[in-house]
């Protein structure tokens, strides 16, 4: 974000979540509470699009402590999740042999922010001209809420 780049901010926030693949402009979550991946993160382990489980953690960054000491709602780090249908990561290097993140608890997947790219046929000509496409897109956890 710059000082000349301001409607460009403002029109990307704007954009609904099919233009960013799905990836909620608003994602509020609480330790849980049921959540749902929005793509594939990794097949052979059975995290994939649609799969749901349970927030177990919320996992802020060391630097944001004065931020939640003072009420303020730093964006988390990572967001542990448990879903009943994981299978562990295959290591392809010890012959296929199952790795947890999580030792003491098998099911619980840690859950990063990642890059959810825009596009192109959701920007609008003038932001084409004025923007790189590169730099549409937004961080977000790959997650929302279930469908009830």
């Amino acid at each position: 974000m710059t000082a000349n780049n301001q409607d460009v901010i403002d029109t990307l926030s704007i954009l609904p979540s099919k233009a960013y693949k799905f990836a909620p402009d608003i994602l509020c979550v609480a330790i849980w509470y049921e959540v749902r991946l929005v793509q594939n993160r990794n097949v052979s382990a059975s995290l994939v699009n649609c799969a749901t489980g349970t927030v177990i953690k919320v996992i802020y960054n060391n630097a944001d402590v004065q931020m939640l000491i003072d009420s303020n709602h730093p964006l988390p780090y990572c967001i542990i999740v448990e879903f009943l249908t994981f299978h562990g990561f295959i290591d392809k290097r010890h012959g296929k042999q199952q790795i947890f993140p999580s030792l003491n608890h098998h099911l619980w997947v840690p859950i990063y922010r990642k890059k959810f790219s825009v596009d192109n046929k959701h920007l609008p000509a003038w932001m084409r001209k004025k923007q790189e496409r590169r730099y549409c897109y937004r961080m977000q956890f790959p997650l929302d809420w279930p469908a009830i």
